[in-house]
């Protein structure tokens, strides 16, 4: 299997992706933000960005939604 990785910036890739509903980030780290935009049936398009302040505020008025990964655990 392999991933098709592309060298896009933050504004090509929010052209590439306003036409999906749901668009997402994460704060990965202090320094790494990880964008994922999902396509259907475990197919997403991901960017990873350097997290700075304006990079976030960026997102946010691109009409991304903050979201956070954790593992799911069954009861």
């Amino acid at each position: 299997m392999f991933d098709r990785i592309l060298s896009v910036d933050l504004v090509e890739f929010d052209k590439l992706t306003e036409r999906f509903k749901w668009r997402f980030y994460e704060i990965i780290s202090e320094d790494q933000i990880r964008v994922e935009v999902p396509k259907g049936d475990d197919e997403a398009l991901v960017l990873y960005l350097g997290n700075i302040k304006a990079v976030v505020d960026q997102l946010k008025k691109l009409g991304f939604i903050e979201q956070r990964i954790k593992q799911w655990r069954e009861w």
